[in-house]
């Protein structure tokens, strides 16, 4: 039955293969990653792969572990365990499939050759083949991998069947099966467990996702509950990027320079604290991912928040909004000129040297965030941030709702607030509940009151943070666990 099974399975790609060439020369978005996603790879990752392959032949203190990550949510939730194999000397060859997560991919490049603690190991990126089992047995053979890491959901039987023809271990990490999901997998359970038998390990976020997988034919002494990644910071700062931030949003201390960044780390001075000091320094508000369908009724909030906020001792307020695609930044272009609201592209704002913060231009109120990669530092500077996509309006334009990750501003020092539809997170979710370390809010109507609040109880959302993060430090042993599991194959 396996054997058909994968012969039936590349002939299939041997008929769409031109018809999928062809859909992904139609959209502007996929072409850029095309010549990769058929394994014409560029001179320089070829000749970068060849020299981890020889540092790493044979070596038994470090190897290359080849890990897969379809899209942004993946990525970030892997980003520590990259971190973490980087340490150890490893090298890491990092696949994305859409072109967001790979433009992310490239900027954690460019941060890890610049940290110390990272530097001696190597991270390559490149767009994940599509999944002919000839392409990804190809690209096995060139960067010859300790190990196939694939993150979260995703299954991809033509890499997994090609990994497995090479007795490359197989390993689902931090895996998750939502609900919707498992309904699916379970009409094709008999073909699924023909793929998950040649996994090596599951590496589940919590005991429902392992029953999931087991039920769905996972062999059950490969499942194993290892927490979620997460809920585990990375541990790359970006102290440069988080200064250019606060010159951009007017958080520059009274004699113009920037609060230290050691100071901001170890709570000696907050630069989201500054408007308590004084009412010249602006609230920070960031819209995080938001999706078509909630972006209308979250902008309507903002401006009733303006209103709200004019009776208050400090009104002033900026917002940094983060559409979750890069290409929908168009959307909201149109969407805040209709709105006739004043804003200010993130590409189109120019670095503020030390030496010229006194000359700082007055910029708007709104800052479209239209770069990747510069969300977390965002975060930092902030005191509220709205999660996109868990306000239940994404559904009637084509989404499907569920949530974006609260932990990723949490560890930043903002407090996250979301709406009824986070059941892509319902674990995360229900520890910030049981805790109080997040706001989650019935509807959007109620939006404009709750950042209110929160921008202006500082006790309160102070409290709030502590306890989200006390509760995140009970709840992170996935990375040690994710480490011993890999690292011992």
């Amino acid at each position: 039955m396996y054997t058909l099974f994968r012969l039936s399975y590349s002939a299939l790609w041997l008929i769409i293969l031109p018809w999928v060439t062809a859909a992904l020369l139609l959209k502007q978005k996929h072409r850029a990653g095309l010549a990769q996603r058929l394994g014409l790879w560029p001179e320089a990752l070829q000749a970068n792969v060849a020299l981890v392959r020889a540092l790493h032949d044979g070596s038994e203190q470090a190897a290359c572990y080849w890990i897969h990550a379809v899209s942004v949510g993946e990525l970030n939730a892997m980003k520590p365990l990259i971190f973490a194999l980087l340490a150890k000397n490893n090298a890491v060859f990092l696949t994305t499939t859409t072109q967001t997560a790979h433009s992310l991919a490239q900027s954690l490049v460019q941060m890890t050759e610049l940290s110390a603690e990272l530097a001696s190991g190597k991270l390559l990126c490149a767009y994940c083949p599509l999944d002919a089992p000839w392409l990804a047995r190809d690209v096995l053979l060139r960067v010859q991998p300790k190990a196939l890491l694939i993150a979260e959901t995703e299954l991809w039987p033509g890499l997994v069947l090609a990994a497995d023809r090479l007795r490359i271990p197989v390993l689902l990490v931090n895996g998750r099966i939502s609900p919707r999901s498992f309904q699916s997998y379970r009409r094709i359970k008999p073909l699924l467990s023909l793929i998950l038998a040649r996994y090596h390990r599951f590496l589940m976020q919590s005991d429902a996702d392992a029953e999931r997988i087991k039920t769905l034919g996972a062999p059950v002494e490969r499942v194993s509950v290892m927490g979620n990644l997460k809920l585990v910071a990375a541990p790359v700062q970006q102290h440069a990027l988080e200064a250019q931030w606060r010159q951009w949003l007017g958080l520059t201390l009274p004699d113009g320079h920037q609060p230290d960044c050691a100071q901001v780390q170890t709570g000696t001075i907050e630069a989201r604290q500054l408007n308590d000091l004084s009412p010249l320094y602006p609230y920070v508000v960031v819209f995080a991912s938001t999706h078509r369908g909630e972006e209308q009724a979250l902008l309507g909030a903002y401006q009733a928040l303006i209103k709200a906020m004019a009776g208050t001792k400090n009104p002033k307020i900026k917002l940094v909004w983060a559409p979750r695609h890069p290409e929908r930044v168009a959307e909201a272009d149109a969407l805040l000129k209709a709105e006739g609201l004043d804003y200010v592209k993130r590409s189109d704002l120019s670095p503020i040297h030390s030496d010229n913060v006194e000359n700082v231009p007055q910029l708007p109120s709104i800052i479209l965030l239209d770069c990747v990669g510069e969300l977390n530092a965002v975060f930092a500077c902030a005191q509220v941030a709205v999660m996109g996509n868990s306000w239940g309006l994404v559904q009637q334009h084509g989404g499907k709702g569920g949530g974006q990750n609260p932990i990723e501003p949490l560890m930043a020092g903002c407090l996250p607030v979301y709406g009824p539809d986070m059941k892509n997170f319902e674990a995360i979710s229900a520890g910030l509940a049981a805790c109080h370390g997040a706001v989650a809010l019935a509807s959007v109507e109620a939006l404009p009151d709750a950042i209110l609040n929160a921008l202006t109880a500082t006790v309160q959302r102070e409290r709030q943070l502590a306890a989200a993060k006390g509760w995140i430090e009970t709840q992170n042993q996935s990375l040690a666990l994710a480490l011993a599991a890999i690292t011992g194959l």
